[in-house]
């Protein structure tokens, strides 16, 4: 079952070279644009293991703020090339990823709530790994 949403899309969005036919619309699904052979964003994966890796880490009096950086950086990154390829899907991290903006302004939401710092650290490090098979996998190279 694919979910399409069709965006009527002007004139001044059509970019020199690209065939016109076609632009009329832009489909959105869930999933982005199907790859014929797909191969997972290795760079998405690892930062799916190092958030992972987090819920297994003591905590300390504070929450590291690169770590919430790291988050929002990469819930950014996703956000982009999702709309960049039509994916519905990427739109997941923003609800996900503004769970770090607690640790950026001073709260204590993961430092006192040992349940919640494991549930949104698994939570988001099992958005990018569905991410990087999904809509931010690539198409490999036929050798």
């Amino acid at each position: 079952m694919t979910l399409t949403i069709e965006v009527a899309r002007g004139v001044s969005d059509v970019k020199r070279g690209e065939p016109v036919a076609d632009d009329t619309t832009l489909r959105w699904t869930l999933r982005g644009p199907a790859v014929e052979s797909p191969g997972p964003s290795w760079a998405v994966l690892v930062l799916a293991f190092l958030i992972g890796f987090e819920t297994l880490v003591e905590r300390g009096d504070t929450y590291p703020i690169y770590l919430s950086a790291a988050v929002l950086l990469s819930a950014g990154w996703l956000v982009y090339s999702g709309i960049k390829k039509k994916a519905l899907l990427a739109f997941g991290a923003i609800p996900i990823a503004a769970l770090w903006v607690n640790s950026l302004v001073g709260g204590t939401l993961f430092v006192d709530n040992l349940v919640f710092f494991f549930v949104a650290h698994s939570l988001y490090a099992l958005y990018l790994a569905v991410a990087g098979y999904t809509f931010m996998a690539y198409p490999r190279k036929k050798r």
